[in-house]
């Protein structure tokens, strides 16, 4: 809010234009502060609402946390085994995404070796970083990859295949690999 000086002029007794104008900005701000309270009303009560519905309706993270460790404990003790290669499979995949996306650290901690002696421990090989940052990395890690990629789709593809065949011929998939395969030599 500014502030307005009150100048009168004592011969005629008009007042000081800076006066009025002081008077009009004030005026002119408490009606543009108005305006904009008018105007950001719906946005607000909107924003109020959608706050409250997603308070309600969506967990917070520690809740939803809580649900899907609850539903974890409670397939792992109905699934057992099932659920376990689940977690397996994904675990192997999370590992395999991150290495991935890991880019150029080709590095890792190597323990070193050392043995006790006449009460002493002698090192034999420090403990120490060790870098395959070369050209030679720079090759295999591509070729590795495509090549373990290409074995976990012909894996599933036989997998799938197996499913498809064991859903056609009416028996369980487990029923259909422990007959064999679903080969008549049994």
């Amino acid at each position: 809010m500014s502030t307005v000086n009150l100048n009168v002029d004592t011969n005629d007794g008009s007042v000081d234009q800076d006066f009025l104008g002081g008077l009009f900005d004030v005026l002119f701000g408490w009606i543009a502060d108005i305006w904009s309270a008018i105007i950001n009303l719906p946005g607000q009560i909107a924003s109020a609402i959608g706050d409250l519905l997603y308070s309600l309706f969506v967990p917070s993270e520690e809740e939803f946390t809580s649900i899907q460790e609850d539903y974890e404990t409670l397939l792992s003790e109905r699934l057992g085994f099932v659920w376990q290669c689940g977690t397996w499979i994904t675990d192997f995949g999370s590992a395999v995404l991150d290495g991935i996306q890991s880019g150029d650290e080709y590095q890792f901690t190597f323990p070193g070796l050392s043995f006790p002696a006449g009460g002493e421990m002698h090192e034999l090989v420090p403990e120490s970083t060790v870098s395959l940052d070369n050209d030679l990395m720079a090759v295999l890690r591509p070729v590795l990859g495509t090549i373990v990629s290409l074995l976990c789709v012909a894996w599933f593809i036989n997998m799938a295949e197996n499913m498809v065949v064991a859903i056609v011929s009416g028996a369980s998939y487990f029923e259909y690999l422990k007959g064999g395969g679903g080969s008549n030599d049994h």
